[in-house]
């Protein structure tokens, strides 16, 4: 049986795609670890956008399904890159195939990497919402606002001139070989 928890999600500010993230991500923390108890919370933590392939342990929650559709969408995404019947595509794991991953691939193939990238995020926001409907003041929800909070906080703390930089290093770099 789920348990609510109505005040802590109450709490919590609304997360629109198109914006930026309301919460840092240490508060939303802090706040879980407030409101949750332990055993949740434990499962809570675990919950990360970039999912620990290793380690990997079921939780019980909508994460254990997203971690099984992420791992999906980026094999799809390194077959594309891959040549075909070469070594590194071998390599790939089999995954799980989503009609709506598929679809993403073929629209994404046509556009410019920072369009990709965000074609990708929407893809998970959409994923992310389709798991948690009609699972409010749950575990379940509170699992997949912590992830989408990732995704906006990832996605704003991109800038031009952090990105020049970064180019102009691997350009340096490039140039010393």
């Amino acid at each position: 049986m789920s348990r609510f928890y109505y005040y802590l999600c109450a709490q919590l500010p609304l997360l629109t795609r198109e914006g930026k993230s309301p919460i840092a991500a240490g508060a939303l923390d802090e706040l879980a670890k407030q409101g949750l108890n332990k055993e949740d919370y434990n499962k809570f933590s675990r919950c990360k956008l970039v999912p620990d392939w290793e380690n990997f342990t079921a939780t019980g929650t909508v994460y254990d399904q997203y971690f099984v559709w992420e791992k999906a969408l980026r094999a799809a995404i390194a077959r594309v890159r891959c040549t075909p019947g070469s070594e590194a595509a071998d390599a790939i794991p089999e995954a799980e195939s989503f009609s709506e991953i598929n679809a993403m691939i073929n629209t994404a193939l046509g556009q410019t990497p920072a369009e990709r990238e965000l074609t990708v995020n929407r893809l998970r926001w959409e994923k992310l919402d389709e798991l948690a409907f009609n699972r409010e003041f749950t575990l379940d929800f509170l699992c997949a606002y912590k992830l989408k909070n990732e995704i906006l906080l990832k996605l704003q703390n991109r800038t031009q001139e952090a990105g020049k930089k970064i180019f102009e290093r691997l350009v340096g770099a490039a140039g010393e070989f």
